[in-house]
């Protein structure tokens, strides 16, 4: 089985993105830091990367080309289309940042 740990560390990176910080009324950073690691945590154990293969469509679909023939005969040939790469998505990945969030306003935090 794969390491899946580089997922949850990307994920980690894009909770703690600028813009999105927390706020706390006489909180320092070392707090919010603190926060954060045990939201993640948390979050984490109950909610834990679950990579989804799922199919991404199609490059280019399959489709059937007609010509006329002589004597009005029609030859019709059905080319195969290119099926995309599948796609490796989280399906955790909303319920882990909900649980984030909950547990950061859970202790007091909001953004």
């Amino acid at each position: 089985m794969r390491n899946w740990g580089w997922i949850a560390s990307i994920m980690l990176a894009a909770c703690a993105a600028p813009g999105s910080d927390w706020q706390k009324q006489g909180a320092t950073p070392e707090q919010l830091a603190g926060a954060k690691t045990l939201c993640h945590a948390k979050a984490e154990e109950v909610f834990p990367v679950n990579p989804q293969m799922i199919s991404a469509g199609w490059d280019s679909p399959p489709r059937r080309e007609c010509v006329s023939g002589s004597g009005g005969n029609m030859t019709c040939t059905n080319i195969p289309g290119t099926p995309a790469p599948p796609r490796l998505l989280d399906a955790n990945e909303v319920s882990r940042k909900k649980g984030y969030d909950a547990c950061m306003k859970a202790l007091g935090w909001s953004h």
